[in-house]
């Protein structure tokens, strides 16, 4: 009895030092503990501290202890730890690597992690049942608050652009009269609201801070749990280079309270490269040349074309040929003259067999390398492959690719009148601006007619050639022709001054110039040397955006226009883009002397025939 006494002692002795322990029939002490803490019975905490609503807590690990002389067994059913008062279902045990019994010296774990599904504080008890005589029913409470937390995010569209790593990039973007304004969202992902809690509510530095202006009239400050606020940014380069800026958004996002992405984009002035010609290879930036005939010089060349492998194709008004360059402005030879194949002779007479030329104006080369001529003295149109070895034409009345002779000149919908446009849509249909009877007309890949539009109507059309006229929907003398991705027609009519629109069912859908913006339906064509009006244009492009590169003939000088008929400047004589009156014809490499045709590749170089100096030059935008 003396001896039990004295153990007693011991116990409450081990109590007194914070320690909660129950002890077996022999003596067995059993100790909870979280990492180094003690975690005492009925009167022990622990507090898993704020935890944001969603988000899991950390999973803590318990020790159970037996430093006793005998095995302790812990006896609870179904599971040996329990859990019971939570209400919330908040905290979840994993108990899957214990094992009972405990051996003496020896100790197995338990974990609790906390998974807060509401707003407040959040209890629930623990239980051990186990077969010590003293505390075989160890408890502790455990508890842990859930909170709620805003959470910003922003997007470009469906593109999230995080916290400091995150960028947008505008592109490349040619410094003109335009701006290019990209939308952003700041979305609250969050249970609390998020305060945006700068003044202004967007902010911006860096050193090209001032080429990126900020929109955000619409922004608002205080953002609910699921919703969103916009702002825009529009980038307005003053001068050439990589541009970039950083954008700062201030919140109350405790992760995230100094949200910041960065932002740039390429400025590009539009300038001249050089020109090709003049009897020798090369880019040049010399003056411009005479004409000539040998296979390095052209003599009033009017159109141009691209392959898929970047060779240059340039059909010549006067030499009755089209020439073959390179990409590194290298002559290959020219086809015409009679005869099969590429040539580098001396430039050809003209002639009505299908392998001659009569001062041929227009030249198209399709996916597939065939090229296409408008055979304009001859009244028909050409065809000839890769290598150099004429296919046929059509026109003259006939259906067909033809190989005999003609010229024939004529109304009916299977004829040309000095034809002077075409091109060749993907599915292979060509378009030709058969220029005096007064419309466009579109015959298949096999050669037969499919109908004409113009005459001061809409549809397709099988009737003779048409008078001339100045509504919109008729033409007088349309000297080129391109056809967009999504079939639309658009014509150079250059004697009204203009380049008129329609869709594909041969519809009229208005016209651009005059001196103001716009897709018009009017009959007024009067010829201007704003930047907004045009005199006598004569070749067109359209590029994969919808912009409009127009050859300007008698001003000079190439003008862009967006695909909503807006005027975007022009250029001519010095790099970039201008918007006052149209300028004088020069012989400089940045200059023009009646431009004509024009085609833009897919890296951005635009090539122009620039006929009266018998020169093609080349521009990078």
């Amino acid at each position: 009895m003396k001896r039990t006494s004295v153990l007693f002692f011991c116990l409450f002795a081990y109590l007194s030092i914070g320690c909660s322990v129950i002890i077996n029939k022999t003596f067995c002490i059993v100790i909870i503990k979280q990492g180094t803490m003690i975690i005492q019975s009925n009167a022990g905490v622990f507090d898993f501290g704020d935890i944001f609503i969603g988000e899991n807590s950390d999973e803590f690990t318990f020790t159970i202890e037996n430093p006793g002389t005998r095995e302790l067994i812990l006896i609870g059913r179904p599971e040996m730890i329990q859990k019971t008062n939570d209400v919330s279902d908040s905290f979840t045990i994993n108990q899957a690597s214990m094992v009972s019994p405990v051996q003496p010296g020896q100790s197995t774990s338990f974990s609790i992690s906390f998974n807060p599904i509401s707003e407040g504080l959040s209890t629930a008890t623990i239980m051990i049942p186990n077969d010590s005589e003293v505390n075989n029913l160890y408890k502790f409470t455990i508890l842990g608050k859930g909170i709620t937390k805003s959470e910003i995010n922003v997007k470009q569209g469906t593109t999230n652009i995080p916290s400091n790593i995150g960028s947008f990039d505008f592109g490349s973007f040619e410094i003109s009269n335009s701006s290019k304004e990209i939308t952003f969202a700041i979305e609250n992902l969050g249970s609390a609201n998020l305060k945006l809690t700068n003044t202004p509510i967007i902010d911006k530095y860096g050193t090209d801070e001032t080429m990126f202006s900020l929109n955000q009239s619409s922004t608002i400050s205080l953002i609910k749990p699921g919703y969103i606020t916009t702002f825009s940014i529009i980038f307005t380069p003053t001068s050439e280079g990589n541009k970039s800026a950083t954008i700062l958004i201030e919140n109350n996002d405790l992760d995230e309270n100094h949200y910041t992405f960065s932002i740039q984009g390429t400025a590009t002035v539009i300038h001249a490269i050089g020109w090709i010609g003049g009897a020798s290879n090369g880019w040049k930036t010399s003056t411009a040349p005479l004409y000539a005939k040998d296979y390095q010089s052209f003599d009033l060349p009017n159109d141009i074309s691209h392959d898929s492998e970047g060779n240059i194709y340039v059909v010549e008004l006067n030499n009755n040929r089209i020439s073959k360059w390179d990409s590194s402005g290298n002559a290959q030879g020219w086809i015409g003259g009679c005869t099969n194949g590429w040539k580098t002779s001396t430039a050809p007479l003209s002639g009505p067999d299908f392998q001659s030329f009569r001062h041929p104006t227009s030249v198209f080369v399709d996916s597939a390398g065939y090229i296409y001529v408008a055979d304009t003295g001859n009244n028909r149109i050409c065809k000839w492959d890769s290598t150099g070895n004429a296919i046929g034409w059509i026109g003259c009345g006939k259906t067909g690719w033809q190989t005999s002779w003609g010229y024939n000149a004529g109304g009916e919908y299977n004829y040309f009148n000095q034809p002077c446009g075409v091109y060749v849509d993907s599915s292979g249909n060509i378009y030709v601006a058969d220029s005096k009877n007064n419309r466009i007309s579109k015959w298949d890949s096999s050669g037969h007619a499919h109908g004409c539009i113009g005459g001061g109507s809409n549809g397709w059309k099988f009737t003779y050639g048409f008078n001339n006229g100045n509504d919109y929907q008729s033409f007088r003398s349309p000297l080129s022709v391109f056809v967009d991705s999504e079939r639309n027609i658009f014509v150079a009519d250059s004697f009204n001054n203009r380049i008129s629109k329609w869709d594909s069912s041969g519809n009229a859908i208005g016209w651009i110039g005059n001196g103001n913006n716009g897709w018009k339906t009017s009959s007024i064509t009067a010829m201007g040397k704003d930047y907004q009006s045009f005199y006598f244009p004569q070749g067109l492009f359209v590029d994969s955006t919808g912009n409009i590169y127009i050859s300007d003939t008698n001003n000079h000088r190439i003008s862009k226009w967006d695909s909503s008929g807006n005027a975007q400047g022009w250029f001519c004589g010095s790099p970039g883009w201008n918007n006052i009156q149209a300028p004088t014809s020069g012989t400089g490499y940045q200059s023009f002397c009646n431009p004509s045709g024009i085609f833009v590749d897919s890296e951005g170089y635009i090539y122009i025939a620039d006929g009266s100096n018998h020169r093609i030059c080349k521009w990078k935008k």
